[in-house]
């Protein structure tokens, strides 16, 4: 999906260079297009910035870009245009959100240190608030082929720092299916290193007493299960691996998710018993 973004810039480009009667198999242009379309992208993640969180908050996050084509330019490309009020906006909401996504997770891979704005701002807003599902579903997107290896530390600190969102996040990602956002807190914490507030966030429950595994399997998503259950074997004890919570959410693949969960889930002790032999090749 996000290649498909990519691509639309890239033709609306050379679009644009065929109406400037600009050949794209000229010298001049081949060489600058990378350039271009580099800085272009620098435009509209600011401009997204801008419209969808404030002039205020992309100040205090500090993000800055080069700026070399002004908005009458910008809009000749075709993925923002000028409105009635003289204003560059997006010709759909879901560009802004994925130039946002594509900001954060540039900054999550450029290896260098990130100030603690930006390191807050998608900790308690992106990958929280209602209003940024799709930002959150391109992040997610992006995240499965970025290495963010160089700032897990940094980010694994301020998880660790940040409890009281921490867990709030990862419930929010199992919810979602976002399971390389998931990966990418779980890595970082590891990182930190934090093991106990790794434990802790595998295990930790929310206001309702349900656990990331019991949001996963309440939506069914095995996915992020598997993620899940990958990051238990390396991190709990044995003990916690065979316990009843784990057992129900990620070793019944016959039963389904939400089954367990319900009020249907003493039918299923004979069923559990049935299969207890089988299971354990999963322990």
């Amino acid at each position: 999906m996000v290649d498909l973004y990519e691509k639309c810039l890239s033709r609306k480009y050379d679009i644009y260079l065929k109406k400037c009667k600009i050949s794209s198999n000229n010298v001049g242009a081949i060489g600058t297009r990378e350039f271009i379309l580099q800085d272009i992208r620098d435009n509209l993640q600011i401009l997204a910035l801008r419209l969808l969180f404030g002039e205020e908050q992309v100040n205090l996050l500090r993000i800055t870009g080069r700026s070399t084509l002004s908005d009458e330019e910008l809009s000749k490309i075709g993925i923002a245009q000028i409105n009635c009020e003289g204003k560059l906006q997006f010709i759909h909401r879901a560009l802004a959100e994925y130039y946002v996504a594509h900001c954060f997770v540039k900054h999550l891979t450029n290896g260098n240190k990130t100030s603690q704005q930006i390191q807050n701002f998608p900790l308690k807003i992106i990958f929280l608030e209602r209003e940024c599902m799709v930002i959150r579903v391109f992040t997610d997107r992006l995240l499965s082929r970025s290495n963010t290896s160089e700032v897990l530390q940094q980010y694994g600190n301020r998880i660790h720092e940040e409890g009281e969102y921490d867990v709030k996040i990862l419930h929010q990602a199992a919810v979602e299916s976002n399971a390389n956002i998931m990966g990418f807190l779980l890595d970082s914490v590891k990182a930190g290193p934090h093991i106990d507030t790794l434990n802790e966030l595998l295990l930790k429950q929310d206001d309702e007493r349900r656990t990331i595994w019991h949001k996963a399997a309440l939506v069914g998503n095995i996915e992020v299960l598997q993620r899940l259950w990958k990051w238990a074997k390396k991190v709990l004890s044995p003990q916690v691996l065979k316990s009843e919570l784990l057992l129900a959410t990620v070793e019944f693949p016959y039963t389904d998710p939400y089954d367990v969960f319900s009020d249907k889930r003493k039918k299923h002790t004979a069923f559990q018993r049935q299969h207890r032999s089988e299971k354990q090749r999963y322990i």
